[in-house]
């Protein structure tokens, strides 16, 4: 997606995206962490 390279690119962008993160490999390993820690260290939490 242009524009969008990284988590902290979504940054202030929720109403594009609905709220929700697509595309994320689930092998990635940020899945098991993404609501504890992730969103949170991005500030995307909420």
């Amino acid at each position: 997606m242009k524009g969008v390279d990284s988590l902290e690119d979504l940054k202030g962008r929720s109403a594009e995206f609905k709220g929700r993160i697509v595309g994320i490999e689930p092998s990635a390993g940020m899945m098991g962490i993404l609501k504890d820690k992730v969103l949170k260290d991005y500030g995307l939490e909420g």
